[in-house]
């Protein structure tokens, strides 16, 4: 038995160990891509859509219908939240700028996250589901 602490202790301590909690900054988002596949706000598809999330390892960009968007994100112990986000300014058709006030707006309202295998869902702060994405099975690369 002694043995089996030791060698949990290793693996804690190991970087390559995988573990079913995530332990701060962007957690197990981090070098996770996603597109999303739907939301609560809106009869719009927005599959119809490019609206992406691309995690760093504190920071979340992506394309949000139209435009591109970025800025600081926080993920840890199932909570979520974005900071102040920043987004580029071109125009778009009526409905592809629709549906990115849309995407910004529930984004900004996210407070939990739940990774399921493929599927990525954000919730609000009464754990109502939001936001669901689907992973890319990319990974972004690091510098």
């Amino acid at each position: 038995m002694r043995w089996m602490a030791t060698l949990l202790m290793v693996c804690a301590l190991a970087t390559g160990c995988e573990s079913d909690k995530d332990n701060g900054g962007g957690g197990k988002l981090v070098g996770t891509k996603w597109r999303l596949q739907a939301w609560s706000a809106s009869s719009l598809d927005p599959t119809r859509f490019n609206i992406t999330a691309e995690f760093g390892d504190a920071q979340i960009s992506g394309t949000a219908a139209v435009n591109l968007y970025g800025g600081p994100y926080t993920a840890s112990d199932g909570n979520f939240s974005v900071g102040d986000l920043y987004i580029t300014q071109m125009a778009g058709s009526e409905a592809a700028m629709r549906a990115e006030a849309i995407y910004m707006d529930l984004l900004g309202q996210a407070r939990h996250y739940e990774v399921t295998g493929t599927t990525l869902t954000l919730r609000n702060a009464s754990h109502q589901t939001t936001l669901v994405f689907r992973s890319t099975g990319q990974k972004i690369p690091e510098f």
